[in-house]
């Protein structure tokens, strides 16, 4: 090969690179904005499953600490609750990472004792006794709670449970944690 055919050769070979490496680039940047898009359409709807189960879940957590606006609820509403939210969460697991829900399914195994009996409510796992003290109580409400003394959840399990619970929704909301 002569050295002119060289030259020839290299000037066609460069735009022809230049060529490939642009179309090459377009597709990657073209994945990126595809998947960047979705991860938004995600979020999004995790947001608005969290808008309708939010504040339920709050409820549950407050009735089981007895804190906050508890003596306001009975434990009919607190259990109708846990089945919306059952109801809304297992319809949207997809869009949960696999520690949210996680999270949750740990959260709801604190709160309730579940699959007590054929046709059987969920159960709540904590004692009776300061609900007991309620003017409102009923002693219909027993059966709302556990028998089973060895089936007891402490304050602290509960509430690091939730903790944990609204850490993993906020870090599958794009807000990632320090620890």
């Amino acid at each position: 090969m002569t050295e002119e055919t060289l030259k020839i050769i290299s000037s066609l070979f460069m735009p022809v690179v230049l060529l490939i490496l642009g179309v090459w680039l377009k597709q990657i940047a073209a994945k990126h904005e595809k998947r960047a898009s979705l991860n938004d359409r995600i979020i999004e709807k995790r947001i608005a499953v969290y808008e309708k189960v939010g504040t339920d879940l709050n409820d549950i957590y407050v009735f089981l600490l007895r804190v906050g606006h508890w003596k306001q609820l009975t434990p009919e509403e607190v259990l109708e609750k846990k089945r919306q939210i059952d109801k809304v969460m297992y319809v949207n697991k997809p869009y949960w990472s696999e520690a949210a829900f996680g999270a949750f399914e740990t959260f709801m195994q604190t709160a309730f004792e579940t699959y007590t009996g054929i046709g059987e409510d969920a159960k709540f796992r904590v004692k009776t006794d300061q609900f007991k003290q309620l003017p409102h109580w009923q002693e219909t409400w027993q059966q709302c709670f556990t028998q089973n003394a060895d089936n007891i959840s402490h304050k602290t399990e509960i509430r690091d449970n939730y903790q944990r619970l609204i850490r993993e929704f906020s870090d599958d909301f794009g807000h990632y944690s320090e620890d």
